[in-house]
């Protein structure tokens, strides 16, 4: 046996012993989703299948701490559990893996520095909704291969990760619901391929400032949340007047849209997902990708008179500017009044 599904179905209790003794030489696929799982028999440190190649375990009851996966592991997720502990350093040993997600469990501890290390092989990395505190990790290197990266509702302080500027693949950036204290990172402007940047929810502070070479800031950018903060100043007219990303519709196609069999494009189409505030009302959006754009700067000490160029970005779904400190008018493209 290769394969093995069981999800979405109402098993509890611990994992079959069975599994354990048949198909430890050839299985490759586990996925347990939705089940009422608490674990497994003997709770073991490693898990034993040595061709393993996708374990998913979300949306179940999986207690205790985070089992090693072998070494050939591509897809390792057990998001929406209740394990706990820190994450285990050996982690770092399996060079396979692509996506890693250990999002909302109960997880806590610092980053191992070792975990930077893995973004040379990383698409993924999810650790959002969990207790992970400290600094943000300072390790990723160039040539990193990251798209993803969600380290929000946890409690992070201190400032961004400057090695972050090697990850030049980088398309999503979730930091949001943490203690970052901080300037506004404007040094990610210049990844190329930066479409989401949530900051919400922080300790930034101080005017956006920005760059002199403002016709190549942040090209690819379609949502940007950097609403409950302290930042000051005007807002950034010279960023709206360069978001090419948002002066038209894009209709791009959900990541699961033609889904294939496949560890490669599961990966590439691992859902982006997030939740927009208006007015006290929280939105989840489950697919973001290539189908949304927003700007919420609201709940800051921003001043002065809204932007002309802001109503330039005509492909703009979501704006939120409220709980600032704004004058003048709300101008219009086509009028300019």
């Amino acid at each position: 046996m290769s394969s093995l599904f069981f999800q979405r179905n109402e098993i509890e209790g611990l994992v079959p012993v069975w599994m354990w003794n048949n198909s430890l030489e050839t299985l490759q696929v586990i996925d347990l989703l939705y089940n009422s799982f608490v674990g497994f028999d003997q709770h073991p440190n490693f898990l034993p299948w040595v061709r393993l190649k996708m374990f998913i375990f979300t949306n179940s009851q999986l207690r205790g701490r985070l089992p090693i996966p072998s070494h050939n592991t591509v897809v390792y997720d057990v998001s929406n559990n209740n394990v706990i502990g820190e994450i285990p350093p050996l982690i770092c040993e399996v060079k396979s893996l692509r996506l890693l997600d250990l999002s909302s469990n109960n997880m806590s501890g610092t980053l191992p520095p070792c975990l930077g290390s893995l973004s040379n092989s990383l698409s993924v990395l999810n650790l959002k909704r969990n207790n992970f505190h400290g600094t943000m990790m300072d390790a990723f290197t160039h040539g990193s291969r990251l798209k993803t990266i969600d380290l929000s509702e946890n409690r992070f302080h201190g400032q961004i990760s400057k090695s972050l500027a090697n990850c030049t693949n980088l398309e999503v950036l979730f930091l949001g619901d943490n203690s970052f204290d901080d300037v506004f990172p404007i040094w990610l402007e210049d990844l190329p391929e930066l479409q989401v940047l949530i900051l919400r929810s922080n300790k930034f502070h101080g005017a956006i400032e920005v760059s002199t070479n403002v016709h190549s800031t942040f090209p690819m950018l379609r949502i940007i949340d950097l609403s409950n903060n302290r930042f000051t100043g005007p807002l950034p007219d010279k960023y709206f007047q360069n978001w090419n990303a948002m002066k038209s519709s894009y209709l791009g196609k959900s990541p699961f849209m033609q889904l294939e069999v496949s560890l490669e494009v599961f990966v590439q189409r691992f859902p982006y997902s997030m939740t927009i505030t208006n007015k006290g009302f929280k939105r989840d959006y489950p697919h973001i990708f290539g189908v949304f754009t927003a700007i919420d700067l609201s709940s800051n000490n921003f001043e002065g008179e809204i932007p002309r160029s802001l109503p330039k970005l005509s492909g703009l779904e979501s704006l939120n500017l409220s709980n600032n400190h704004l004058t003048g008018f709300v101008h219009s493209y086509r009028s300019g009044t």
